[in-house]
């Protein structure tokens, strides 16, 4: 009897006494191809065929363009200067200059001189249309805000300069041909006068069917 004690005393020692097991287990890599379908799918986003792109497609191989045309400005028929950076396939910073041109220099009362310059984004929304908020600053006689008075034939101010800055917005289209010959319009634009740096400026101005040709590269 004493010896059953002793042997199980024994036993019940040293099974208290083992340490606990460890369990390692190692883990494996596993590397997940993408389907032929999904790798075909990925090279035609990322290439192109230089032979027939879209307007689109052609703004993503080019960083700069140079475009000028005719339209109307404000009050008068303009020639313009636009210059433009690329950021992205969609996104341009634009800059804009334009001057009058015709202008009768006989006629006091009308007064058409002006000079217009912009800048802002030219952000395009499909292939070709985009949109353009921008800063811009004008000055001359068209923007200064006169009363004319029919029955004596005279103005309520005397023709002089007047200057404003503000936002416009400009809605237009733009296409792309062999990638980096540029024809396009801005069809229509308005802006408003948040600072008047003369008191008898007008507050709104509008620009309307500017055509544009250019270079981009």
């Amino acid at each position: 009897m004493k010896l059953l004690l002793l042997v199980l005393m024994t036993f019940s020692t040293l099974v208290l006494s083992q340490e606990p097991v460890k369990i390692k287990i190692e883990t494996e890599e596993v590397t997940i191809k993408p389907s032929e379908q999904k790798k075909k799918a990925y090279v035609q986003d990322k290439t192109y065929d230089l032979n027939n792109l879209t307007t689109r497609e052609s703004r993503a191989l080019t960083q700069y363009q140079i475009t000028a045309g005719v339209g109307f400005d404000i009050e008068s028929s303009n020639v313009h200067l636009s210059f433009a950076k690329s950021f992205s396939r969609d996104v341009l910073l634009h800059t804009r200059f334009s001057i009058p041109v015709g202008i009768d220099e006989s006629d006091d009362l009308k007064g058409d001189d002006f000079f217009f310059a912009e800048i802002g984004a030219k952000l395009f929304v499909s292939n070709s249309l985009f949109i353009t908020p921008s800063i811009f600053y004008a000055v001359g006689e068209s923007l200064q805000d006169r009363d004319f008075d029919f029955l004596a034939g005279t103005t309520a101010q005397d023709p002089g300069d007047a200057a404003g800055a503000g936002l416009m917005f400009t809605i237009g289209n733009e296409w792309r041909i062999n990638k980096s010959f540029v024809i396009g319009a801005d069809w229509a634009g308005i802006g408003y006068n948040f600072v008047e740096f003369d008191a008898d400026v007008q507050p709104v101005i509008v620009k309307l069917i500017n055509f544009n040709v250019g270079y981009a590269f």
